[in-house]
């Protein structure tokens, strides 16, 4: 599958901050020591985890091939890995997006559908402003299966309905922030994802929710 130049550009900056990771893992920069009569805030342990966290997002997906935009909802959960001195966290993320396709009516014929979407993939997430802010990049590779109905008008006969279902592989890259509201909700913020599917879809989406450290 020929992946086009903004899957590869997307691609090499999830590698990149995966590279930087394990460079900041070799070794801690030493902090001279602080002023006499003050201490440090306690720091986050290298290594350490963040808490899991799940989201709920609603955005809008739309085919490259054109279309209209069809509603999107998006659920995942997020398990930290590990965070590097720099801050850099990294962790398995799993979503789910369901898509439903508006119905379109041409020449008496009649088509809906819906697609579901699982891709597991790796978060590379480094946070900003003293870690109220987040931005992150996200790969992954799984499945969407697509399930289309085509309603046909046919003369002395009336409306046929026919169902016809396809799965196949994908491969999904994203980009994101985030901004904790409270220490448990969290704003965020999905504007750009792109899919490439094995059948030679693709697509691109938008969302926006909210997420909760558990």
């Amino acid at each position: 599958m020929k992946i086009p130049l903004l899957a590869r550009a997307l691609l090499a900056l999830v590698l990149a901050g995966a590279a930087g990771a394990a460079a900041a893992q070799s070794g801690a920069i030493p902090l001279p020591p602080p002023p006499p009569g003050t201490s440090r805030l306690p720091a986050s342990t290298p290594g350490g985890r963040d808490p899991l966290r799940a989201a709920a997002l609603f955005g809008f997906s739309r085919s490259q091939d054109g279309g209209d935009l069809s509603p999107m909802l998006r659920l995942e959960g997020v398990l930290p890995l590990s965070r590097t001195p720099a801050g850099l966290s990294v962790g398995l993320v799993a979503p789910l997006r369901a898509v439903y396709v508006r119905p379109k009516e041409a020449d008496g014929i009649e088509t809906s559908g819906v697609s579901f979407e699982a891709t597991p993939g790796v978060r590379l997430a480094l946070p900003l402003r003293g870690g109220k802010a987040a931005v992150r990049a996200d790969a992954g590779v799984g499945v969407v299966h697509h399930r289309v109905t085509v309603l046909v008008d046919q003369v002395f006969v009336g409306r046929i309905r026919e169902t016809q279902t396809s799965t196949t592989g994908i491969f999904r890259l994203g980009l994101g922030g985030s901004v904790a509201l409270s220490p448990k909700l969290v704003l965020d913020l999905e504007p750009l994802s792109v899919g490439y599917d094995l059948d030679g879809g693709a697509d691109w989406s938008f969302a926006a929710g909210v997420s909760f450290r558990l």
